[in-house]
C-alpha cells in the first residue's frame, strides 16, 4: 500500500507534564475528550485502576485531585468511553496483542446486552511514544462499576493473556480457570476469584442493577476522594458499598439477582 493509502493515525494532545506526579510505568490510563474537544488528553495519567474511577468523581464533583484538575483540563467525555491505555514496556508488540484482545474480550460482554461495541487503535500522541485510545459504548461510564469491570478486563488481558474470546462461554471458562491460580497476589487474579461468574450478572442486568441512576448520582454521592476504592467491582462483589443509598440499593438487588442466576450454566465449565 502506498504511503498516500495509509490510514493516517488519530493525533492526542498530550496535558504538560503528563497533569500527573506520577512516573510511567508499566500499563497507564487516562482520559481523552471528544472530537468536538479537539481529541485532548483530557486527565493525568494513572496506573491504578481505583484512581481511573476516581478521576470521573472529581470530574463529576468539579474537584481537584492529583490528576485531574477542573479548571485547567479539557472536558471528560461522558457520552463515550474515551479511554487513553499508554505503556512503559520493552517489547511493545506483544503487549498490543494482548491489549486489542482485551478489547475483544469487552466486546463479548458488550455483546450480551447489544451495547455498541468497543474498538481501539493506535494514536500518535503529543508526549508517549506507546498510546492507544479505546472508545466504547455509554454504558461503560455510566457507572462506577461497570468502569471498574471494564479497565479489569483490559489490564489482566494484558497482563496475564491473550484471553480466549472464541465465545462468552470461552471467555467466562479462562477467567474460572484464571481464578483458581494460587501463585500471584496481583488485582487481576485476587479480584477474579470473588467475581469471574459475577461480571455476567452485572452487564447482562445493569438494567435491573442500576435502574434510572443518572451519572450525577452514581459519580457523584460521595465526599472522599477515596471514592475510587469504595466504587470498584470488588466492592460492590464482596463488601458493603454505603457511599450512597442508591448505591446500597442497587448492591441489594446485584447479590438478588447473582442468586437467582448463578450458577450459570457453562457447558465449559465442569466444577459442579
Amino acid at each position: 500500500m502506498s504511503e498516500s493509502k495509509k490510514k493516517k493515525l488519530i493525533r492526542v494532545q498530550g496535558l504538560g507534564n503528563n497533569g500527573s506526579p506520577y512516573s510511567l510505568s508499566g500499563m497507564n490510563f487516562s482520559f481523552v475528550s471528544s472530537p468536538a474537544d479537539g481529541r485532548r488528553q483530557a486527565s493525568g495519567i494513572v496506573t491504578c485502576r481505583e484512581y481511573v474511577n476516581r478521576t470521573l468523581w472529581a470530574a463529576t464533583n468539579h474537584k481537584k485531585v492529583s490528576n485531574y484538575d477542573p479548571d485547567s483540563y479539557p472536558p471528560i467525555d461522558f457520552n463515550r468511553l474515551r479511554l487513553l491505555v499508554v505503556c512503559d514496556v520493552d517489547n511493545v508488540d506483544p503487549f498490543k496483542r494482548k491489549l486489542f484482545n482485551g478489547k475483544a474480550a469487552l466486546n463479548l460482554l458488550e455483546g450480551l446486552v447489544g451495547w455498541k461495541k468497543s474498538t481501539i487503535t493506535t494514536v500518535v500522541h503529543s508526549n508517549f511514544k506507546n498510546a492507544w485510545l479505546l472508545t466504547g459504548p455509554q454504558e461503560w461510564v455510566s457507572q462506577p462499576q461497570l468502569l471498574s469491570l471494564a479497565t479489569w478486563v483490559l489490564r489482566l488481558a494484558s497482563f496475564n493473556g491473550p484471553l480466549d474470546v472464541e465465545s462468552y462461554d470461552h471467555l467466562e471458562k479462562n477467567l474460572f480457570d484464571l481464578s483458581k491460580r494460587t501463585n500471584s497476589g496481583t488485582d487481576t487474579h485476587t479480584f477474579g476469584r470473588q467475581f469471574w461468574d459475577k461480571s455476567y450478572i452485572l452487564v447482562k442486568h445493569y438494567k435491573e442493577i442500576f435502574g434510572d441512576t443518572g451519572l450525577e448520582t452514581a459519580w457523584g454521592p460521595s465526599e472522599t476522594s477515596n471514592f475510587g476504592v469504595y466504587s470498584g467491582f470488588l466492592t460492590f462483589c464482596c463488601n458493603e458499598a454505603t457511599y450512597s443509598k442508591e448505591v446500597s440499593a442497587a448492591q441489594k438487588r446485584f447479590h438478588k439477582l447473582c442468586g437467582e442466576h448463578l450458577p450459570r450454566k457453562n457447558p465449559l465449565i465442569k466444577r459442579r
